[in-house]
């Protein structure tokens, strides 16, 4: 007898070990309480600001935040606490508005006074991330600390994009100085083509208009595709109110690319109109028909895809509308077709596949994504598909 309890308990433990693996978040609804904790444990808060209809946030949730090392890391070193930017109280709103977060997923690292010390962007493997984490706890590579080399007159490449890694709203006029004091081989780098594609927004600075006269040679060393996205980016952050006058300049440099972009800024407006209030049937109509405009252009990234696709699957039965979860296999089988060792894809297309009756390869398709998930150890996931397998096939 006392076997079968020792047996029970150590069976308890490795399932609670295993339940506590990955980022342990804080339950408290404010941001004020959760900085309050973080300050009498004398230690960082690190924020995951993300959104519900993000696709890098539902990858990082998914495969990276609930990783082992990734936990260790981050219980030892910080508390932590996430936040839906789409849902913030009223008590933090004022807060959360001097981040001035526009982009998702957003990492903040904040003192206990609410002061940020360290801040990243995006989406990307475990060692991505716990690089972010090592750098919040380093003075000479996190913000407050890059900000101090910025200050006393480092120019240098390496800490300018260490400084806009992490600090993407603040002013890109130290870019603009790296760019006049260079001459045209160091301009045409590879290094500096990075600092300027990912970083700058000025549209009236220097590094910018040598861009837009050297346009064709930048096309010819990085590709008319990055050329293309950059300027791409620039109409969707001009797109915003009071540009104006910035967004109809940009509209006069490539007027075909322009039309392109507009279209995907129409789309993010649907999206989050429908994220807003998802009984609304209008605007649930206008987010379809957006889709289906923008995949028929073959404007989409696959996480996008993927996103507005598991969108219409848990949505679709409020409006009765078929036919849309008909158009999401669609879209769903492009992201399979494209990147097919995505567990997150394969269960999506499973999900829609068996809803709409193909119960043969829906349990296929989840038993795959089980397996991938399984491989890549996403414990939450294998949860999640290991259920929604057992309710494919019928199981009680």
């Amino acid at each position: 007898m006392r076997k079968i309890i020792l047996i029970f308990f150590a069976a308890v433990s490795v399932s609670l070990s295993a339940q506590n693996e990955g980022i342990q978040f804080l339950g408290d609804s404010t941001l004020q309480s959760a900085l309050a904790k973080a300050k009498q444990a004398n230690k960082l808060l690190f924020v995951d600001c993300y959104t519900s209809w993000c696709g890098p946030c539902k990858y990082m949730a998914k495969n990276i935040f609930p990783l082992p090392e990734v936990g260790t890391f981050f219980n030892q070193h910080f508390l932590n606490w996430k936040v839906d930017c789409d849902k913030i109280n009223k008590v933090d709103a004022g807060i959360f508005a001097k981040f001035n977060i526009h982009a998702w997923p957003t990492y903040l690292f904040l003192d206990g006074n609410g002061n940020i010390v360290h801040m990243a962007l995006g989406s990307g493997p475990a060692s991505f991330f716990l690089e972010t984490g090592k750098a919040a706890l380093d003075s000479t590579k996190n913000l407050i600390g890059l900000q101090k080399k910025i200050n006393h007159g480092d120019r240098s490449q390496e800490t300018l994009k260490n400084y806009y890694s992490c600090n993407i709203n603040a002013d890109t006029k130290y870019i603009d100085e790296h760019f006049s004091l260079v001459d045209d081989s160091v301009r045409f780098s590879p290094t500096s083509w990075e600092l300027f594609s990912y970083f700058m927004k000025d549209i009236e600075g220097y590094s910018f208009n040598f861009f837009i006269k050297n346009k064709t040679q930048y096309e010819k060393k990085f590709g008319q595709e990055a050329v293309d996205s950059k300027l791409t980016s620039l109409f969707g952050y001009y797109a915003r109110p009071g540009k104006e006058s910035q967004y109809e300049k940009l509209s006069k440099i490539d007027t075909a690319l322009f039309a392109k972009a507009k279209l995907i800024n129409e789309f993010r407006k649907a999206r989050m109109s429908y994220s807003a209030d998802k009984t609304n049937k209008e605007a649930w109509d206008k987010l379809i028909n957006m889709t289906s405009t923008l995949f028929t252009a073959h404007k989409f990234t696959v996480w996008d895809l993927n996103d507005v696709s598991w969108t219409v699957y848990e949505n679709y039965k409020k409006f009765k509308d078929t036919n849309a979860l008909k158009l999401a296999q669609i879209w769903s089988k492009k992201t399979v077709d494209n990147k097919p060792d995505t567990h997150a894809f394969n269960d999506t297309y499973a999900h829609i596949l068996f809803d709409l009756g193909n119960k043969k390869e829906a349990i296929q398709k989840e038993e795959l994504a089980l397996k991938q998930a399984t491989e890549q150890n996403a414990p939450d996931q294998i949860k999640f598909y290991s259920d929604e397998l057992k309710r494919f096939r019928g199981d009680k």
